[in-house]
């Protein structure tokens, strides 16, 4: 797999990550039928390398279960299922109740073939079963038919899903969530990333569920919330960046003053030290209080629209110490149309 590809994946995979653990205890029974949702599990394997996707503690056939879920975007690489398998190990060894692990596929691909069997000769070594789920044979008017609003962001990968039917399920979300406009927006944010590398919905019927997305956009930038976050940031910013540039200017002052002061008179050295040092440091204040601001309203808008891009904003703008650019940046990212533009913008970086 190529270093993009490998990249793309991982979006939708932290897409849907984020979606599952935000609705836990109502998309859970959908995905494994008869669990009871109980609370979410630290992930932490042995190992920083080994962390499992999600990993919960469920209510299952009269006894507590863990139900440990991995998200695949591609093809199954030949170690999926040996890898799977030593997840589900480690977790029993630490929680001592049964594993569930499944692998859900949101996107057509090939799966692996349950059960992992180990032999030596004829005899079994080890013969270990785990589950698929392939959304896109999940059927989305079963789902807007039983108003199960966790499992509306993933109708795009799923059959039978059309635009009318989409749109129905956007609309019962904004009426459900009308006094969270944030966690709407998020949910649509989720939604639109799955869409687009989904091949379930027809060209047509992908272009008629984006203009409607872009209406939402245009709402969202115009949210008193959101206005109320980007200038509370903003007043945060220059404020740090003021306090700190002057706290700097009245040390660096003093120092210069006092150096001046031997040689034209110690008073009337820390005195214009203490003068100079104020306004160079009122001046650097401000500049880092802008980088920061900027910084700040970039993250913000990255985290709401391309939420699996975050971690990369925040690794390249905190290398760029230029206010212009970083202002460049922001009006690029604010009218860029796609997760992929932003990739490349921030790649640039």
């Amino acid at each position: 797999m190529s270093e993009e590809q490998f990249k793309r994946d991982q979006k939708y995979d932290t897409s849907l990550k984020s979606l599952v653990q935000e609705h836990a205890a109502e998309i859970l029974p959908c995905l494994c039928p008869g669990v009871v949702f109980k609370r979410e599990i630290d992930i932490e394997i042995i190992r920083p390398t080994m962390r499992a996707d999600r990993v919960y503690l469920v209510w299952y056939r009269n006894a507590w279960h863990i139900l440990h879920i991995e998200f695949e975007s591609s093809n199954a690489d030949e170690e999926l299922a040996a890898r799977l398998h030593t997840y589900n190990a480690v977790i029993y060894q630490k929680h001592k109740h049964p594993v569930l692990s499944i692998i859900i596929y949101p996107f057509k691909a090939a799966m692996p073939v349950s059960p992992l069997c180990i032999k030596s000769g004829d005899e079994d070594l080890l013969t270990f079963h785990y589950r698929t789920l392939a959304l896109w044979e999940l059927d989305a008017h079963q789902y807007v038919q039983e108003h199960n609003l966790a499992m509306y962001v993933l109708l795009p990968t799923m059959k039978n899903a059309d635009a009318p039917l989409v749109l129905q399920a956007i609309q019962e979300m904004k009426d459900n969530y009308r006094e969270e406009t944030t966690k709407f927006y998020q949910q649509l944010v989720w939604m639109e990333i799955l869409m687009r590398r989904s091949g379930a919905m027809s060209s047509e019927a992908k272009e008629t569920v984006y203009r409607r997305l872009s209406m939402f956009e245009r709402i969202w930038d115009e949210d008193p919330k959101v206005q109320a976050i980007t200038a509370e940031a903003i007043k945060k910013g220059l404020q740090q960046g003021i306090e700190q540039g002057i706290e700097q200017g009245i040390e660096q002052g003093i120092e210069q003053g006092i150096k001046k002061g031997i040689e034209k008179g110690i008073k009337k050295g820390i005195e214009q030290g203490i003068e100079q040092g104020i306004e160079k440091g009122i001046k650097k204040g401000i500049t880092k209080g802008e980088i920061k601001t900027l910084r700040t309203t970039t993250l913000v808008v990255v985290s709401t629209h391309f939420p699996g891009l975050l971690d990369l904003a925040e690794r390249q703008l905190a290398q760029i110490d230029d206010p212009a650019k970083l202002q460049q940046l922001f009006n690029q990212i604010l009218t860029a149309h796609n997760g992929d533009a932003v990739y490349k913008l921030l790649n640039n970086q």
